[in-house]
């Protein structure tokens, strides 16, 4: 006959718990069908299985919360590294449009000079023109014999 432990199955560590189940078990098969020790033995082989399964489901529901509570850590590190790569990106995006503008008035600038010294090469080639034709005409034309 198998050992009735105080406490059984919740003062129990699983060890002990396996321990005392696999004496249950001989012992209801060792009683070859007697009524009474089937209810008995079989009452204490499922109090220590529903003993065994509570703490294991205890076990995967903590390990299911510590896994979802990093899950929702990871997702708000996501959250927030998202959120700094966005602002970073607008404050880069704006430097950006910023410095395209002072190119683009640099640019306007200097085609302005540009623009200013092409007119003034123009009048000064247009003026250059005109004195040229004017001392040609004055080496081109034929003295008049009086």
């Amino acid at each position: 006959m198998p050992t009735l432990y105080k406490g059984y199955p919740v003062k129990k560590t699983d060890e002990e718990i396996k321990v005392a189940l696999e004496g249950y078990m001989d012992a209801l098969f060792e009683s070859k069908g007697d009524f009474n020790s089937v209810i008995l033995w079989s009452s204490f082989i499922q109090l220590g299985q529903t003993e065994l399964q509570g703490r294991q489901v205890k076990r995967v529901t903590r390990a299911s919360f510590i896994i979802s509570a990093i899950s929702i850590l990871i997702a708000l590190s996501s959250l927030w590294i998202s959120n700094q790569n966005s602002t970073s990106s607008e404050v880069w995006e704006t430097n950006q449009i910023e410095a395209l503008n002072n190119i683009k008035t640099s640019v306007e600038e200097q085609t302005q000079i540009i623009e200013d010294e092409l007119k003034s090469s123009n009048k000064q080639l247009k003026d250059l023109k005109l004195i040229t034709k004017e001392k040609e005409k004055q080496f081109t034309t034929k003295p008049k014999l009086h």
